[in-house]
């Protein structure tokens, strides 16, 4: 099992976001903008990688060419704000909501689309800033024009962002700080992939360093804030129960573990490591070995095995005191 703690500078987000108007354009029900010329940039990440962005076109060809359409002709105004990765918690809660704290005003004046089966921390999101505005899509929908607010760079972040998200959050919910902080490993054990089948081993040794085990399934937005903003050392597999990381305290840690890799600053997705970086939150990456003889590795799907002696140690390298100031917003 590798171990690493590296760092990197390496984080390209874009400037001030903006509302631009797209015209004759049919939003498809996973949120694809699209044009008579293809896939509209104003609604596309600007770093969406050419092989993404090809697929994403294919994808809304495909919607277009099987799918019923339904024309909007009243006179009000649309806006379009999420992507087909919005339905994440990660994508949510990073690149769409800094948008609508941005741009509530301007949100507040029309009718928001969003899809079918929108993530529900993400329809908590909406109600308790009072967007209730929304158009549910369910099919191809056309637009004479659209008003559609841009994308960041996506696993990029502008500082400001992560802090207006995280502030605002707080101010809503008002989190109660707790007497003791908390040390907490999400487990992905009812999940369909990306699991630590020797979790049961790994926990008997964590729970030894003050470690509770928790499953996010069922928990809410409120919950989630309630709970990391007084958590002072996460660990979970790579995944979405990382982003929590915005609301815990300056100076805690955040132990990912993550497939081993042959070049451990070349071949790793660095989202998390910039987040933290943002808001002071020490990151560490666990490198452990998949379950299996996989022919080909998905970061997405593949089980690994956490060497629960590993994490200890490390977990021991990284404990120390830690700033006090839940809910304060510092950075």
């Amino acid at each position: 099992m590798q171990k690493a703690n590296f760092h990197t500078q390496e984080n390209h987000p874009i400037g001030e976001l903006s509302i631009e108007t797209v015209r004759n354009c049919v939003v498809t029900p996973s949120m694809l903008v699209m044009t008579p010329f293809g896939l509209s940039r104003a609604a596309a990440y600007p770093n969406l990688s050419l092989s993404k962005r090809m697929r994403w076109n294919a994808a809304g060809l495909g919607s277009l060419l099987r799918g019923r359409f339904r024309r909007i002709s009243d006179p009000k105004t649309y806006f379009s704000t999420l992507t087909p990765w919005s339905n994440n918690y990660f994508h949510w809660m990073t690149e769409a909501a800094p948008k609508f704290l941005l741009f509530s005003e301007e949100l507040g004046k029309g009718t928001i689309i969003v899809p079918k089966g929108l993530l529900r921390s993400a329809h908590e999101f909406l109600e308790l800033f009072g967007f209730n505005n929304l158009l549910t899509v369910e099919e191809n929908i056309a637009f004479g024009q659209l008003k559609v607010v841009s994308n960041p760079n996506t696993n990029h972040y502008l500082p400001e962002h992560i802090r207006l998200v995280r502030e605002s959050l707080i101010q809503k919910i008002k989190p109660e700080p707790a007497r003791q902080r908390r040390r907490i490993y999400v487990s992905r054990k009812h999940a369909r992939g990306r699991r630590v089948p020797n979790e049961e081993e790994l926990l008997e040794v964590i729970a030894d360093l003050g470690f509770e085990c928790v499953h996010l399934d069922d928990a809410t937005l409120q919950d989630q804030v309630n709970m990391f903003s007084n958590c002072e050392i996460l660990i979970s597999i790579h995944g979405a129960a990382l982003t929590n990381a915005i609301f815990m305290p300056a100076g805690s840690s955040l132990v990912e573990i993550y497939p081993s890799v042959s070049d451990p600053v070349r071949d790793v997705s660095r989202c998390f490591s910039r987040l933290c970086q943002l808001i002071d939150v020490d990151h560490r990456f666990l490198f452990s070995e998949r379950r299996g003889n996989k022919k080909t590795a998905d970061l997405d799907s593949d089980d690994l095995i956490a060497d629960p002696r590993s994490v200890r140690d490390l977990i021991l390298s990284i404990s120390r005191p830690i700033k006090r100031s839940v809910g304060s917003g510092a950075y």
